[in-house]
């Protein structure tokens, strides 16, 4: 399993690979912010309760017991006074005391017995009340000791009742507060924590990646200095496939290829710049190997050595330049992508292409070979078609322009065990081929195991 995760991770992209690194790291950020906005949403909600409900019911138990005493104290003032402004301050009070009540009748932190009681006490403490001022109002005789110690009792529970509402509102904003100095210690501690495993887990992550990425291009640039020293074997490769390990296999693609075109270039004619007797070896044994049908096209040209001694090295090489530019312009237009142009040396070149395009290539190499090689004659050479010249043995004669011979072996009815046989094959069919005047090609269609 691991190694399966380890596989699939490693086949990412760079920017997926820094993606899902970073995600952990995200995550963790995510409910860190989470966590601390949860926690502030239940300090905010403590808070609202403390100043919603416990405050205000402290400050409301408190006016209720004021407007008790007030209401005992201006009760008093109207008995003793027959004052009807004291009665109606009396009154005031009383209302206000009924107002805070109604306000407080909505706080579930009261129970029900309570709210009741706290009415029914109220409404008998201003029954006393109500009885003795029509009692004094109706008669001249004060039961003042009757009323007042009444008065004075239920005075007493009422407030004490108040002040245990008042106490339970105090006894539940101190454990609301305790509760909020609870949960912001608590908060801090866990964030404080989720933040230092955030700092520690992004620099793990940063840190992993960029030794991943730089170990990757280190061992790149040990690759590219190795390569620029022209040491191409045991280029570093990097097997991941993602970005870097496109690269990698790309450097060793182009490594080999600067391997390859090193050797044909060591191996290549200086004259025309087309590989040599080593790289014909090797792409005809490659072929050979590989059991591909192919043709291998040896030309060569007529009468060059008596030309050149006629016009002077310098043309000579011309003409062999000018012959290499011909057959490679021919390859371009009648041969295949993957066949090869070698230059032997001196006037020899080797064509290695396919069984089905040589015919095409023979023949517009001849025709266009032809046309070309008059022009590197003088005119009067030119008029008269021929050239004079000394043979081997010394003996003077006319040469006639010089033509190009081409033998042609192929694979298609016989078997090659090496280069060196194929070579042979196309040098003794190459003899007969020059004994033909002109320019013209024969193929070798011998059967021969």
């Amino acid at each position: 399993m691991i190694k399966q995760i380890k596989t699939y991770f490693l086949g990412l992209s760079i920017a997926k690979k820094m993606l899902l690194g970073y995600f952990p790291l995200s995550a963790l950020m995510f409910f860190t912010a989470l966590y601390a906005l949860s926690s502030l949403e239940k300090l905010n909600t403590i808070n609202e309760s403390i100043i919603n409900t416990d405050i205000k019911l402290i400050e409301s138990t408190k006016k209720m017991i004021d407007s008790t005493l007030a209401q005992e104290l201006y009760g008093m003032r109207y008995i003793i006074l027959k004052s009807q402004d004291m009665k109606s301050v009396f009154y005031e009070r009383m209302y206000d005391f009924k107002n805070k009540m109604e306000e407080i009748s909505v706080f579930s932190d009261i129970d029900a017995a309570s709210k009741v009681r706290l009415k029914l006490l109220h409404d008998e403490y201003n029954g006393l009340f109500m009885t003795w001022f029509r009692d004094i109002e109706n008669s001249t005789v004060e039961k003042k000791s009757s009323f007042e110690s009444q008065i004075k009792k239920k005075q007493d529970e009422l407030i004490s009742l108040i002040k245990k509402i008042n106490l339970k509102a105090h006894q539940n904003r101190n454990q609301k507060t305790l509760m909020t100095a609870a949960i912001g210690d608590r908060a801090f501690a866990v964030i404080a924590v989720l933040c230092i495993l955030s700092v520690l887990f992004g620099i793990g992550v940063a840190m992993s990646i960029t030794r991943y990425i730089s170990g990757a291009i280190n061992r790149l640039k040990v690759a590219t200095h190795q390569i620029a020293e022209g040491k191409f074997e045991n280029i570093p490769k990097i097997n991941n496939r993602d970005e870097i390990g496109e690269l990698s296999f790309d450097l060793s693609a182009m490594a080999n290829q600067l391997k390859n075109l090193k050797e044909i270039h060591l191996a290549a004619s200086p004259l025309t710049n087309l590989p040599g007797g080593v790289s014909i070896e090797n792409f005809l044994g490659k072929r050979i190997s590989q059991g591909t049908l192919f043709a291998f096209v040896y030309c060569d040209l007529d009468n060059f050595k008596v030309y050149s001694d006629h016009y002077g090295y310098a043309s000579g090489s011309e003409v062999i330049k000018a012959t290499g530019l011909l057959i490679e312009e021919v390859m371009a237009d009648y041969g295949e992508k993957d066949d090869f142009i070698g230059h032997i040396g001196g006037d020899d070149f080797v064509i290695i292409t396919s069984v089905t395009r040589y015919e095409d290539i023979c023949l517009n190499i001849i025709k266009k070979f032809d046309k070309m090689i008059i022009d590197h004659y003088d005119d009067a050479d030119k008029y008269r078609g021929y050239i004079t010249g000394k043979t081997r043995q010394g003996e003077e004669r006319e040469f006639p322009i010089i033509s190009i011979s081409i033998a042609v072996v192929t694979n298609e009815k016989r078997t090659f065990r090496d280069h060196i046989q194929v070579g042979e094959s196309a040098a003794n069919l190459k003899e007969h081929v020059k004994s033909i005047p002109g320019s013209t090609y024969m193929v070798d269609r011998r059967i021969r195991d």
